[in-house]
C-alpha cells in the first residue's frame, strides 16, 4: 500500500536556526512513523547541500534571494532551475501540501502549486503580530506586505491552524479565519537529563546561580535587555553568571552592553544538541523577547530540561507559562530586573517553577503528541477514494 505524500514548503530549515525551523525539522522526523513520505522544499543557504535524502524525508534546496539582511528569503522564480524545482514537487503527486508561515513567498509559491496540481494545502502560521524592523516607511511597507501574503493565501489554502492560540487569533486579525491549534512541541521524552558539568567548558562554577538566553541575536529578542537587567544585579548576586548562546545584527549591541563583565559569557551559535545541554545546567532560561512569538521553543526546551523560565508574554507564551506556577511573566524591563533578582536569589522557587512546566510539557507538548494531531487533520484533506 502506497505511504500518504506530504510535500512541506517553508523558507527557513536547518542548518538555518530558528523556531519555523525546530518545528518544521521536528515534525518532519515524526511523521514518517504515521505513514507519511515527506519532501520538503526550502531555501538554499551557503554550504548547505542542494539535495539530502534522509529515507522517508527528501530535502530539496532552491537559490533564494535574501533581502531585509537575511531575513526574508525569496525563491528565484525567474531561474528555469527554481521552476523545474517546482515540476519535480508536482510531479511527485503529493496528497497535501504544508507551508510555513504567511510570511514568506515560498508559502504563496506552495499554494500556487498544490491549487495548479488540484492538492489541498494546510498553512501553519507562526507569528502573533507585524514583524517590524523600527523604521516607519519599511514597517509601513512590511504591513502592507503581511496583508496581501494573508488576502493571497486565505483563498488557497483549505485550512490553517496556528502554533498557539495566539497565533490562530492573529492569523484572524489579518482577515484570515483559522480552523484550530498545532502547537510547536519539543522531544520531551527523549530529552537528555541535566548535566551541571557543562558549566566548567565556560567558565562557571557548579555552585554557581545560571541564567541562559539561547536564541537569534535581532534587536526584538530582547538579549541586550536581558544584559543590562544583569549588570544591575550583579553585585547583589555575586555568585550568578549569565550565558548568551547566539548570533545575529544585534550581537555587536549586546556584547556593548556587556561591556566585556567577567560573569557575562557570549557563547556564539550552538549546535541544538548543545543548547539543550546548556539549558540542562541552567538554574534559568530567560526569553525576554519583544518579536511577535508564535509558541517560543526555547520555553518549551527549558521544560523538557527542567530549567525555571523567565519570559515576557508574548504569543503563546501565557498557553505555556502560568505565572507563578511554571514560570514568571515580565511585561516591562523594570519587571524582568525585578524577576531576575527574584529568581536569583531564590533556588527553591526555581526548582518549584521548573518541575511544574516539565510535567506540563511532557504530557502536552511532546512531538508524538502533535504530530498524530496534525496526521488526524491531513487525512482529513485526502478525497477518501484517494487515501492510501
Amino acid at each position: 500500500m502506497r505511504r500518504r505524500r506530504l510535500a512541506v514548503v517553508t523558507a527557513w530549515y536547518p542548518p538555518s536556526v530558528g523556531g519555523i525551523e525546530r518545528y518544521t525539522l521536528n515534525l518532519c522526523r515524526t511523521l514518517p512513523t504515521l505513514g507519511w513520505d515527506i519532501t520538503i522544499l526550502t531555501c538554499c543557504l551557503d554550504g548547505s547541500p542542494a539535495r539530502e535524502d534522509q529515507g522517508a524525508v527528501r530535502v530539496i534546496r532552491e537559490p533564494m534571494l535574501l533581502l531585509g539582511g537575511g531575513r526574508f528569503p525569496v525563491p528565484r522564480v525567474w531561474q528555469s532551475e527554481v521552476r523545474s524545482l517546482h515540476v519535480e514537487l508536482t510531479r511527485w503527486r503529493p496528497d497535501v501540501f504544508l507551508l510555513q508561515s504567511h510570511l514568506f513567498l515560498s508559502s504563496s509559491i506552495g499554494a500556487a502549486l498544490a491549487r495548479r496540481s488540484g492538492t489541498p494545502s494546510v498553512l501553519i502560521e507562526h507569528g502573533s503580530g507585524y514583524v517590524t524592523v523600527g523604521r516607519p516607511l519599511v514597517d509601513l511597507g512590511l504591513r502592507l506586505y503581511e496583508h496581501l501574503q494573508v488576502r493571497y493565501l486565505r483563498s488557497r489554502a483549505n485550512r490553517v491552524y496556528g502554533v498557539s492560540g495566539a497565533a490562530a487569533r492573529w492569523w484572524e486579525t489579518l482577515g484570515g479565519r483559522a480552523d484550530g491549534v498545532v502547537p510547536n512541541g519539543v522531544d520531551a521524552l527523549g530529552a537528555p537529563p541535566r548535566d551541571p558539568s557543562i558549566r566548567s567548558t565556560f567558565g562557571v562554577p557548579a555552585s554557581a546561580r545560571l541564567a541562559v538566553f539561547a536564541g537569534r541575536l535581532i534587536r526584538e529578542k530582547g538579549a541586550r535587555e536581558l544584559v543590562t537587567a544583569f549588570r544591575q544585579l550583579a553585585a547583589v548576586h555575586p555568585d550568578a553568571h549569565l550565558v548568551i548562546a547566539g548570533e545575529g545584527p544585534a550581537l555587536g549591541d549586546v556584547r556593548a552592553a556587556a561591556m566585556a563583565h567577567p560573569r557575562i559569557h557570549l557563547l556564539g551559535a550552538l549546535a541544538h544538541a548543545d543548547v539543550l545541554r546548556l539549558f540542562g545546567a541552567a538554574d534559568i532560561v530567560a526569553n525576554p523577547s519583544r518579536y511577535p512569538e508564535g509558541l517560543p521553543t526555547a520555553l518549551l526546551e527549558a521544560g523538557a530540561m527542567r530549567a525555571a523560565v523567565l519570559a515576557t508574554p508574548m504569543g503563546g507564551t501565557r498557553e505555556l507559562i502560568r505565572d507563578e506556577v511554571d514560570g514568571l511573566i515580565v511585561s516591562t524591563d523594570q519587571e524582568m530586573v525585578v524577576g531576575l533578582d527574584r529568581l536569583l536569589g531564590d533556588p527553591a522557587t526555581c526548582e518549584r517553577f521548573a518541575n511544574s512546566l516539565h510535567q506540563r510539557v511532557r504530557q502536552e507538548f511532546d512531538w508524538t503528541v502533535i504530530a498524530a494531531l496534525l496526521s488526524d487533520r491531513l487525512e482529513q484533506l485526502i478525497p477518501e477514494a484517494e487515501r492510501p
